[in-house]
């Protein structure tokens, strides 16, 4: 999944094993958390199994910086930056235990404003944003069907 946002920090991508996201088996991936010096890949929500890498400055908050998200059915995740130099590997990661993918939610956190653009070989069938309310986290996500790369 290729995405350009434009966000000063806290860009989340969430990989779900559920259409819907609604699910307790996903990858949280954080890109520029930590004010914008540190992206991860988390297993589930909280549970410590995190793998992280300094990026500082990976994401700005005045101009689009294009992303790539990749996850094979091996359980391989990577993300990727393009420049004006090419593509480069951000991080990878392989999950031993991998949880296939059926839903991807995008938000920003923790009080970070962001812009997205979108783009998915996969066919859209539809689109559900949560409505803010104090104190809640609200995920987009996106109804794909997903096509396999192997």
């Amino acid at each position: 999944m290729r995405f350009r946002v434009e966000a000063c920090s806290d860009a989340f991508i969430l990989l779900s094993s559920t259409v819907n996201i609604q699910s307790q088996d996903f990858y949280e991936i954080c890109i520029g958390g930590s004010n914008n010096k540190v992206t991860n890949i988390r297993r589930k929500h909280n549970t410590g199994n995190v793998h992280q890498i300094n990026t500082i400055d990976i994401l700005n908050c005045t101009e689009q910086r294009t992303l790539i998200v990749r996850w094979m059915l091996n359980g391989e995740i990577t993300l990727l930056k393009e420049t004006n130099g090419g593509t480069e590997v951000v991080m990878k990661w392989t999950d031993p235990n991998l949880i296939p993918i059926h839903g991807v939610g995008i938000m920003t956190g923790w009080g970070a404003d962001g812009l997205w653009t979108l783009e998915h070989s996969s066919f859209l069938i539809g689109r559900y944003c949560g409505i803010p309310t104090p104190h809640t986290v609200i995920w987009c996500y996106f109804l794909l069907q997903l096509v396999s790369v192997e």
